[in-house]
């Protein structure tokens, strides 16, 4: 038999080890020199040698190779009869720092451990003794029990791996102790020898040498020793079966020998039964995996078994990926294959437990850069492509391991690519690339090697408890990424909880019940009706949320979208997509073993606080459960597949699933309803339905019951039912985050009730369960109507049918329970009369909500009863008025609450929330109520929402008086602009008042789908109603398209509130438009007069915005309307505008922002880290854009601002306009402006490659300084001065598109200029958008071509009427010479020569994407101008408002009236001050570049 042993060796790459065999079997490897032994096989790469695990040619533990105590100096052979000893680690240990060709010296205070006849002892390497060339170790043995000398091949034998190179207990040393242990005592069981007071036996087993030294007090100290390390609270319960039962039974023999020895020397009596040889089976044998609790369908442990914990049975205490519910494959043939092959092969990954893939301990990458998109499709692909062959593999006995491997890949892909250890991101990227091609290029072991090294590293890391960060600061930073939702979620949350704390641990298990059946395998269907269908799954990578939590692999959105946007570039990467599709067909049509199911379906969940925690301390949680997204993905694939067929099933009793505006339906429907039973004087109630933990607590056996039954209907449900058999047909495993173990993730239960939370399955799923329930109340009963949103339930109907002893209410109840396994919650069911006496027969445990008023003139109480529906209230008005009262209260508070956190620390923030979020609040609450009684919320809520803009933008933008007497004209000039569109130069404000019509557009989506449309000439239904008893409220056939012009005409008519109240609310639109017109100009009036939504009459609304009435799509009529009313506005407002006096700032701002997007991205870009706001730069920048007097400059108004003398002496003014036009002042503040305007260009074309020069890095000075002559040297710079270009753009290699034409072909010159404001904004001419700026930079141009023409006349004395030299070098740039200039204006407005730049680098920015993304270029394009018009809009306003504070700190006399002298200058600071700062975090103000070069 050859022998194999390890050949650790270093290298200067990696930390590997490389597995060698000797080459003559004959000669022992003690034998031969060290350094001069033969391999057979070698690395296929000498610098990236390859860590390879390997166990001792499939021997057990008790067969290794033991030590002869009476000649020490030679082995003894063990049963296999080598004579070349292994190095005995398991397979599944963690690599070892043991090399035979290092120096030995690294071998000194490794530990050992001997099984000898006499017993099994530890002990230390000692030293090293050099006998005869041959080393010689010396070992201490533990607790002074003598010592050995060994050669190097018996240390092998007995050597331990190295402590750090453990991740958990059953892959330590200490478990290899424990084995032996147990087995010593079995074998003293076996021979009848297990006597306590024989001190042999003490000393086989405690691991003394000379028995005579045992004492009670080192025995009790021994025995302490070992429980430390050995008993189950050190462990851990969550260890595998076997593991623990070891332990358990070794430690309680050891007791006994303990006490029995104590009990001889008069001390104590034991305190444990005598072990007995049926509670010590053989390790690995039937009977021991018997005792261990072990299902029958579980192999015999196998040699690598504690490294496959997957063999254990499903518990709540046992980590579930042991709980397979089918046989998992054994990993010792495909290990002993990885031992055997070269290392780079596929199979090295079955060294390592199965677990280890599918608990992440890492942060990973959760966005792949693009350029790595095809190289991650391609590692995808393979792998995938190995899982699909194993699974579609032919091979009975060897199907299972095949999958067991490449499943491991793919468990592991994210960790093993994309985890992220903690660099800056380039360098992260640069590694996440090696990563791919060490894969792509064969190089398995190395891969899985640095894998390995970092997870010891993590697992081996002490723990600490996690840092909460704040969440407004967590808040600020989810802003800053895009996410406002999220932003807004957790200031309102109240956080979340830990599992690790056993109160939150009980309720977690309390809302997961446990239930041991299973679902039978479903046989395949001869029809094919069950094709699993993921023809939708582009649809749903398209809207994946990229920070959506992830389950425990760590499998992002990202990681799935970039095989869906990648531009793959080969056929293997262009596999990548339709694999994943396949798999997931494999998967949900249960090809894929149960096993891997459960291992791949597995959740993470995280409890979050239902509220503060209580004086008490107690803490109520709920829980929140998500999936890994490939899981995610084709399961709502395969939901939206079959949605259309639930939805058809399931209709019109449930209004959840697959309906536009579902709960809108649902709330309107059952107020229409109840508003027509109080008309009409009919003794009716509405009741609602509370089912405990519906979702979670459906009992699986009676939903596949159901769904069979369903199936059986329609067979097109059947992939509904297939996919639930993949997904919860076994108990799959829930996670939860813990600080108690290293990977950060325990084990809480398995999901085995109700479905999986969170899966798209689970809400189909639980309707169908219901659905026959709901359905037999209705024929039952006829007259009662029930009504659900998934477990939202409701029923509406005669009291006399419903209450009583086998009515509606009894029989719902009792079927729920029985037919879906749902159990009602009785307590929380309520119930509203339309008439005083309809709830007198009400069971007791059925709540009636009333609220009470008093009528302060008489005293008198009044109750108003009512009840809460799915977030809206129905009854009485008086209870309506009070719910929505008490709302609005809440929602003012949380905005201004909300508000006065962020802004607090970031004004930009605030205003980000306020705008996109805050007052969109209320929109379900006016779509679902009444206009009249939703009049006092509106009027609250804009309130709020107005002191908050006030809070963060300043007072003076909703004012309706001004506060500078020079320009009181039309003092509502900046409030009404503040309610224009941000991207019309307004504030984006919308009053809900009268910006708004939620309720008007509520009815337009929900009640046409309330009646069923039959076509009249077959008389065939082509929709289905969802609610047709509302046809006696809305009248039949209403939205039937011949009825287009009177479709409202009934619904009005009917009496009903909810209609007059529909046209009035139309009719307050058309005068708001009427009264818009009347102030325009005869010409704007003319051309708006006929156009737009209103124009319709209040019967026919909903038709097109022309004069032809073209119909609108369902959900587009209001943002149709309020488009054509601010097109009115914006109109309004300029024509008030050019009404202005022409130096009044609010003209001048108006006019030259209205239509700059650089201007207007003050108030519409989202914030971003590159360019961040002081306080008060934000709010300069804002009273800037607005025209409105400067906050900063009121406290200083009148006060002289210094400069030169011989220079116009200035005053500040209300605006700050003097403080940024005056000339002579010192600081060079216009120059810094200037300079970050160049720097920004500049550092954007570097992005995009585009070859340049200028900005802080290459001046452009010497362009035309070899035209000057150099006799002139002291004055060459005077005469260059006026020809210097800040910019030169070099666009010739670039290929030609469509914009950005002036630059296209050639080399550009660009001169960038700000543009104060000045006479040039308040000339009479200026009466256009963006007309100051432009006139500017046409004379750019102009001046430029002067200068060169004077300078040829001057220097070269060029006759008249001809182009000097340097004229003509000039011609040679641009087209014909053209010099760009690029002027940003006062009001952050741009020049066309600008976009022109920003539109070539968007270009060239797009195509260097498109060439990693398949993006269509012009999308791409414009995502990059968009980007660009907000960085750059933010940045030059936040230059102008720096220009002012730094010229207000530096040239205004601050203190005594006295001139300061140089050390008093604001901008000098003392040695105190400078040592300080020098001492301080720097500020997080960034900037485009490097700062810029002072001329």
């Amino acid at each position: 038999m050859n022998s194999k042993t390890y050949n650790l060796r270093p290298n200067r790459h990696s930390s590997t080890i490389v597995h060698q065999e000797y080459a003559d079997q004959n000669i022992s490897s003690t034998q031969q020199p060290l350094n001069n032994r033969p391999s057979r096989h070698r690395s296929k790469n000498k610098q990236n040698s390859n860590l390879h695990h390997s166990s001792s040619s499939n021997r057990s533990d008790d067969d290794c190779h033991q030590v002869d105590e009476n000649n020490p100096t030679t082995p003894t052979d063990s049963d296999d009869n080598t004579h070349n000893l292994d190095l005995i680690l398991h397979p599944t240990l963690a690599p070892v720092a043991f090399l035979r060709t290092t120096p030995h010296d690294e071998l000194i205070g490794r530990r050992v451990l001997m099984d000898s006849a006499r017993g099994v002892f530890l002990g230390t390497v000692h030293s090293i003794d050099i006998v005869e060339t041959s080393p010689i170790f010396q070992i201490n043995y533990d607790d002074a029990q003598g010592s050995d000398r060994l050669t190097l091949s018996m240390l092998m034998a007995i050597l331990l791996p190295t402590a750090a190179s453990t991740t958990s207990f059953y892959q330590s040393p200490t478990w290899v102790h424990c084995r032996k242990v147990y087995n010593r005592i079995r074998t003293l069981l076996l021979e009848n020898a297990f006597h306590p007071n024989d001190r042999g036996v003490l000393a086989q087993v405690f691991g003394y040498k000379q028995p005579a030294t045992i004492t009670s007090n080192n025995l009790r100290k021994k025995f302490n020793d070992l429980s430390r390390k050995w008993h189950s609270d050190k462990i851990g319960l969550d260890s595998p079966p076997w593991v623990l039962y070891v332990t358990k039974h070794t430690l309680l023999a050891l007791r006994f020998l303990k006490e029995s020895f104590q009990l001889i020397q008069g001390t104590e009596e034991p305190s444990v039964d005598p072990p007995a040889l049926s509670e010590f089976p053989a390790y690995r044998t039937e009977s021991f995996r018997n005792a261990c609790g072990l299902s029958a369908e579980i192999p015999p442990l196998s040699q690598d078994d504690e490294g496959l914990p997957t063999e254990a049975p499903s518990n709540n205490n046992s980590n579930p990926m042991n709980n397979n519910n089918q046989t998992q494959p054994n990993a010792a043939h495909n290990a002993q294959q990885a031992q055997d092959n070269p290392g780079d092969s596929f199979e090295y990954v079955d060294l390592f437990p199965l677990s280890d893939f599918f608990i992440s301990p890492f942060q990973v990458v959760d966005i792949i850069p693009p350029s790595l998109a095809s190289k991650w499709a391609r590692v995808f692909a393979r792998v995938t492509t190995r899982l699909i062959e194993a699974i579609n593999s032919n091979e009975p006995n060897n199907r299972d391991t095949k999958i067991a491997t490449a499943l491991r890949w793919y468990g592991a892909l994210p960790q093993v690519f994309f985890r992220d250890n903690g660099r800056n991101k380039e360098r992260t990227h640069r590694i996440l690339e090696v990563r791919l091609d060490q894969f792509l290029g064969g190089e398995f072991s190395m891969v899985i090697n640095h894998w390995r090294s970092d997870r010891m590293k993590r697992m081996g890391r002490t723990i600490k408890s996690r840092k909460e960060i704040k969440p407004i600061k967590k808040a600020i930073d989810l802003v800053y990424d895009g996410f406002i939702s999220r932003a807004t979620s957790l200031l309102e949350s109240f956080g979340r909880t830990s599992c690790d704390i056993p109160a939150i641990h009980q309720q977690m298990l309390a809302k997961h019940p446990q239930f041991n059946g299973l679902w039978d395998t479903i046989p395949q269907r001869e029809d094919g009706a069950d094709t699993i269908d993921l023809s939708h799954i582009h649809a749903v990578i398209h809207e994946l949320d990229p920070k959506v939590g992830v389950g425990t692999r760590n499998f992002h959105a990202d990681h799935i979208s970039k095989l869906l946007d990648g531009r793959m570039t080969d056929p293997e990467s262009c596999s990548a997509l339709p694999l994943f599709i396949q798999l997931g067909v494999l998967y949900l049509n249960c090809t894929i073993p149960s096993w891997a199911r459960i291992l791949l379906g597995g959740g993470l969940l995280t409890p979050l606080n239902k509220s503060p925690p209580g004086i008490d301390g107690v803490i109520d949680a709920r829980p929140v459960k998500a999936e890994d997204s490939d899981t995610s993905v084709w399961c709502k694939a395969l939901q939206r597949a079959v949605t259309d067929r639930v939805r058809a099933t399931v209709i019109p009793q449930q209004l959840g699933v697959g309906i536009s505006s579902g709960v809108q339906l649902y709330t309107t429907g059952l107020k229409l309803k109840y508003e027509e039973a109080k008309t009409l004087d009919l003794s009716r109630i509405l009741l609602t339905i509370d089912i405990e933990n519906g979702h979670n607590s459906f009992d699986r056996g009676l939903c596949r019951r159901n769904i069979i039954s369903a199936v059986e209907n329609d067979p097109t449900l059947a992939p509904l039912l297939l996919g639930l058999q993949a997904t919860i047909g076994n108990p799959t495993p829930i996670y939860t985050r813990t600080d108690l173990d290293p990977s950060g993730i325990k084990y809480l239960c398995d999901s085995s009730q109700g479905g999986g939370q969170g899966n798209a399955l689970t809400g189909p799923a639980f309707c169908l369960t219901i659905d026959s329930t709901l359905k037999e109340t209705e024929t039952l009963y006829p007259g009662i109507e029930v009504r659900a949103i998934q477990d939202d339930i409701t029923i509406f109907g005669d009291p006399l049918l419903i209450f009583g002893e086998g009515k509606a209410l009894s029989f719902i109840t009792d079927s729920l329970l029985a037919n879906a396994g749902c159990t009602p919650k009785l307590e929380k069911f309520k119930v509203l009369g339309t008439l005083p006496h309809s709830c007198d027969n009400k069971p007791a445990y059925v709540k009636q909500p009333s609220v009470q008023h008093l009528d302060p003139h008489s005293g008198v109480i009044t109750s108003y009863f009512g009840l809460e529906v799915c977030g809206t209230p129905i009854g009485e008005d008086g209870f309506i008025r009070d719910w929505l009262s008490t709302e609005s209260k809440k929602l003012s508070a949380t905005i201004s609450t909300m508000t006065e956190q962020l802004k607090n620390l970031d004004l930009q923030v605030a205003h980000t929330v306020l705008h996109y979020s805050l007052q969109n609040r209320s929109d379900f609450i006016l779509s679902t109520n009444l206009p009249s009684q939703t009049l006092p919320f509106t009027l609250e809520l804009d309130n709020a929402i107005s002191k908050a803009y006030a809070s963060v933008l300043g007072p003076e933008l909703l004012s309706n008086t001004s506060s500078d007497p020079d320009y009181c004209n039309d003092p509502k000039f900046t409030s009404d602009r503040f309610l224009l569109k941000s991207s019309q130069g307004g504030g984006g404000f919308r009053p809900l008042h009268s910006h708004r019509a939620p309720f008007l557009n509520c009815m337009h989506t929900v009640l046409p789908q309330a009646l069923s449309i039959i076509d009249r000439n077959t008389n065939i239904i082509t929709f289905h109603g969802l609610w047709p008893s509302l046809q006696s409220i809305l009248g039949e056939d209403s939205f039937h398209p011949s009825k287009r012009d009177s479709k409202w005409q009934y619904f009005y008519n009917s009496g009903s509130r909810y209609g007059t109240e529909l046209r009035e609310d139309w009719l307050r639109l058309q005068a708001q438009r009427q009264a818009l017109l009347a102030t325009l100009s005869p010409e704007d009036n003319l051309k708006y007069s006929n156009h737009g939504p209103l124009i319709c009459s209040p019967e026919s609304f909903g038709g097109g915005g022309d004069a032809d009435n073209t119909p609108l799509p369902l959900g587009k009529l209001h943002k149709s309307i309020f488009d054509s009313l601010q097109t009115l506005r914006t109109a309004n407002v300029t024509h008030r505008a050019l009404q202005l006096p022409r130096s009044d700032p609010r003209r001048m701002s108006f006019l030259s922002s209205c239509q700059d997007k650089f201007s207007n991205a003050i108030l519409k870009a989202m914030p971003t880290r590159n360019i961040l706001f002081s306080h008060h730069e934000f709010q300069e920048a804002v009273a800037t854009h607005f025209g409105i007097p400067s906050p900063i400059c009121h406290p200083v108004l009148g006060q002289r601002i210094l400069n030169n003398p011989k220079c116009t002496q200035l005053r500040v003014d209300r605006y700050g306009y003097n403080l940024k036009t005056i000339t002579g002042a010192t600081g060079d503040h216009i120059r810094t402006l200037h300079d970050n305007i160049v720097a920004t260009i500049s550092s954007s074309l570097s992005n995009a490659a585009i070859s340049h020069r200028g900005g802080p890095y290459r001046t452009c000075k010497d362009l035309f300084s070899h035209l000057i002559p150099q006799n002139l040297c002291e004055e060459n710079d005077r005469h260059l001065q006026g020809i210097i270009p800040d910019l030169m753009i070099d666009a010739t290699r670039l290929i030609p598109f469509t914009q950005a034409e002036s630059l296209q072909g050639v080399i550009s010159l660009v001169d960038a200029k700000t543009l104060a404001p000045g006479l040039v904004y308040s000339e009479h001419s200026n009466t256009k958008p963006n007309e100051a700026v432009e006139k500017r930079s046409s004379a750019v141009n102009t001046q430029y071509h002067r200068h060169a023409h004077k300078l040829d006349r001057n220097l070269h004395h060029t006759a008249p009427g001809t182009l000097g030299i340097i004229e003509q070098e000039l011609n040679t740039y641009g087209h014909s010479g053209r010099v760009l200039g690029a002027v940003v204006g006062a009001f952050s407005e741009c020049s066309k020569d600008i976009y022109t730049i920003r539109d070539l680098i968007a270009h060239c920015q797009a195509l260097r994407l498109t060439d990693h993304l398949a993006m269509d270029l012009t999308i791409a394009s414009g995502i990059f101008k968009h980007q660009l018009t907000h960085h750059w809009g933010l940045t030059f306003s936040r230059g102008w408002a720096r220009l002012l504070l730094q010229r207000r700190r530096d040239l205004l006399q601050h203190g005594p009236a006295s001139t300061p002298s140089p050390r008093q200058q604001p901008h000098h600071r003392d040695n105190y001050a400078d040592a300080f700062l020098r001492h301080r975090r720097r500020p997080r103000f960034s900037r485009p570049g490097p700062p810029p070069r002072r001329a």
